[in-house]
């Protein structure tokens, strides 16, 4: 006679669940320690405007890739600006 018992499951140690949450206010603080708050502005924008427009014309690839990477790394990290 075969009897019901649920599985036993492990659980991940604490560190290990809170390693994601710590790498993002990591990333947050650090953001913020580099004053990269203040360099993602539109102020910022409009002073490296020819600058930028440059490197689009060059390597226009390269600047969507970069855009996409620094969008996401500001949606993820919640940076204003």
């Amino acid at each position: 006679m075969m009897t019901d018992v649920a599985p036993v499951t492990r659980r991940a140690p604490t560190w290990r669940r809170l390693l994601p949450l710590l790498i993002i206010v990591g990333l947050i603080v650090l953001a913020f320690a580099l004053d990269l708050d203040e360099q993602l502005s539109f102020e910022s924008l409009r002073a490296n405007r020819a600058a930028l427009l440059g490197l689009v014309a060059e390597r226009p690839a390269l600047a969507a890739l970069g855009f996409v990477a620094i969008y996401a790394a500001a949606v993820a990290l919640s940076l204003p600006g």
